[in-house]
């Protein structure tokens, strides 16, 4: 079993940026709001929206719990988890979805 980790408030800062970091890359990219990010709306574009957030949080921050990154988006570890398969299957689909994950990993990239 994962030993559960503890955050220290500068720890908690530091992952409140980098994930902020990643949602306005996200926002950018796929054009929705920080609102659609953590809504409970179901439109695909949102729902999407959220898969690629949890997805490039995953890979772009190891370590990184699927609770934490939940936490940020108002979601579930369970739910974090489903997005990030979710999107790995979804890369290798969508065209589309693919070419909008590396713009979003390159965005990211470069600003950290």
């Amino acid at each position: 079993m994962k030993k559960m980790m503890r955050h220290t408030t500068h720890d908690l800062e530091r992952l409140y940026a980098q994930f902020s970091t990643v949602a306005d890359a996200v926002q950018t990219v796929f054009g929705v709001s920080r609102e659609d990010l953590s809504g409970s709306t179901h439109r695909r574009a949102a729902s999407e929206a959220r898969f690629a957030f949890c997805y490039v949080s995953h890979v772009m921050y190891p370590g990184v719990t699927y609770e934490d990154i939940g936490r940020f988006v108002a979601r579930h570890y369970s739910t974090t988890h489903y997005a990030v398969e979710s999107a790995e299957t979804f890369r290798t689909v969508d065209k589309v979805f693919d070419e909008r994950i590396k713009r979003v990993l390159n965005i990211v990239t470069q600003l950290c």
